[in-house]
């Protein structure tokens, strides 16, 4: 009975580490399908991200100088998005599905090329960013609420 109360709370850890990035990146998609743009390539858009903020977290060893990395390498995928939509006049379900291929190989190439591996090493623990509040989680599920509200 133990191990099974153990591997839930294991459970629940992992979904309410795994939920503020996946909420923020739908919460962004609803802003995007009220202004009328049609933007299914978010996913694609977050693991550049992601990838491109955890290698530039081991170059310069400083959290939040990653965090706005890997933000801009997201924006550069969604500003890729929109030239390819209007300026040259692509559906935007397809341009959406090129960047969520695009982006999840390019990750998976690059961290091959410096890493010799699919997978980004581990980032050290005194080098991830720091928490708004300690022992908080309710917080950014709060901000994303009001967020949605608005």
């Amino acid at each position: 009975m133990d191990l099974i109360i153990q591997n839930l709370g294991l459970l629940i850890n992992a979904a309410l580490i795994a939920t503020p990035p996946l909420l923020l990146a739908a919460l962004g998609s609803c802003f995007s399908e009220r202004s009328g743009v049609v933007n299914i390539g978010i996913e694609g858009m977050m693991t550049i991200g992601a990838v491109t903020g955890a290698i530039a977290a081991l170059v310069t060893g400083n959290g939040i100088l990653a965090f706005i990395i890997g933000g801009l390498a997201g924006g550069v995928f969604g500003l890729i998005h929109a030239v390819v939509c209007i300026h040259f006049h692509a559906d935007q379900t397809i341009a959406g599905t090129a960047i969520n291929f695009i982006g999840p190989g390019l990750a998976a190439f690059t961290c091959m090329i410096l890493y010799n591996s699919t997978d980004s090493p581990a980032i050290p623990l005194e080098d991830k960013l720091p928490k708004m509040f300690n022992d908080v989680f309710e917080v950014p599920m709060y901000l994303m609420y009001i967020l949605w509200r608005i």
